[in-house]
């Protein structure tokens, strides 16, 4: 896998990582399409959308075929958008079905600096996007983010379990791409004291790449990557 630089998003395995995200709620969403229209399916729907446009502008254009599927489900389940959501939710929904997700998901927010360059080395705005509040005001729509955030945090377990990818995180570890998710997604319910066991497991892995000494290769990229993997780990932790 391609790394260009050292941020935790500066290599192809954690993009290919988020994507697979991002493809799982476009899948949730035309699942979502075929159910039966009650607040339970509203609720998640729009939380599948607010998450999106949190992070992935391309799934709201025509190149990724994938803005039809979230045009559709919204038009499927408009009466029950309009019985069971507030205007301001409704307002969202209604410029997303307009075809104005892309615009929408590109209203980048503010990080602190050391967490945005920890994201993207030498980023000039965030990775991430506004997030619409009204769009998880209902309990089944942060349902569906305690449940995308759980997905992350058996994706990040399973590859910090290896001692291998440990020590090679930005070329092993696709799970850095939606442990970045992690940073926006609100409630967010991933207790601290695995977040502190993921903490751990990377400076073991560092730790692994130090002792090897030069035999590991690549320790002048290495160190300041795990130290962006620390930063990242440290906001997630206050």
């Amino acid at each position: 896998m391609g790394t260009w630089d050292e941020g935790i998003l500066d290599n192809d395995s954690a993009l290919d990582g988020l994507g697979d995200i991002s493809h799982g709620i476009v899948q949730d969403i035309a699942a979502l399409q075929a159910a039966e229209t009650d607040p339970e399916t509203v609720g998640r729907l729009a939380a599948a959308i607010g998450v999106l446009l949190q992070f992935s502008p391309f799934d709201f254009t025509e190149a990724s075929g994938n803005a039809t599927k979230i045009i559709e489900a919204l038009n499927k389940h408009k009466e029950g958008i309009d019985a069971h959501l507030s205007k301001d939710a409704q307002g969202v929904l209604s410029e997303v079905a307009a075809g104005k997700g892309e615009s929408l998901a590109q209203r980048s927010i503010e990080l602190p600096k050391d967490v945005m360059d920890a994201v993207h080395s030498h980023a000039t705005a965030s990775n991430f996007a506004k997030r619409e509040a009204p769009l998880f005001e209902l309990q089944a729509g942060q349902n569906y983010v305690r449940e995308l955030s759980q997905r992350i945090v058996e994706l990040v377990s399973e590859d910090f379990e290896d001692d291998d990818t440990l020590s090679d995180l930005c070329r092993e570890a696709a799970s850095m791409g939606p442990l970045s998710l992690l940073l926006v997604l609100k409630p967010l319910t991933v207790p601290k004291s695995t977040i502190q066991s993921w903490r751990d497991g990377a400076q073991k892995g560092l730790k692994t790449l130090e002792a090897m000494g030069e035999e590991a290769g690549e320790l002048g990229f290495h160190r300041p990557y795990y130290k962006n993997v620390d930063i990242v780990f440290a906001a997630l932790l206050q």
